[in-house]
């Protein structure tokens, strides 16, 4: 009598870890971590064949929990500023959409891969192409 006591809890306790790990399967554990959240520099910054990011002493985006970004950057003369917006995080896709509505009201859409950003869009008859990665 003793023994079933003792198994029963021992059984039970076994049995809805189990249960619980087989729901976290079905799910992902980025959607519970949120691992994209966070600062992100930039490494590199195009507009065409021009290299953007050396006239920057940093660029850098923070992802904040809110669904808000933070783009904070220096030039090399000192200047500094700040850009904020929006985000949505689309985990299935591996995408990022970023919204700005400022002056000017766009949304642009990127891939969001093993802790880098990568953004590509036309700017003019340019490509813009800029690069972030986690820190």
């Amino acid at each position: 009598m003793k023994r079933t006591i003792v198994k029963t809890p021992l059984l039970i306790g076994l049995l809805s870890l189990f249960l619980s790990l087989s729901a976290f399967r079905q799910g992902k554990l980025t959607d519970i971590s949120k691992p994209y959240l966070g600062e992100y520099e930039c490494i590199s910054a195009n507009l065409g064949a021009k290299d953007l990011s050396k006239d920057f002493s940093y660029i850098r985006l923070e992802l904040l929990p809110d669904g808000s970004f933070c783009l904070r950057y220096c030039d090399k003369n000192g200047k500094h500023g700040e850009e904020y917006g929006a985000y949505r995080y689309d985990g299935e896709r591996e995408e990022i959409t970023f919204s700005l509505r400022d002056k000017i009201e766009y949304d642009r859409t990127c891939s969001l891969k093993n802790g880098e950003i990568h953004l590509n869009f036309t700017l003019g008859k340019q490509i813009f192409s800029v690069k972030f990665r986690q820190k």
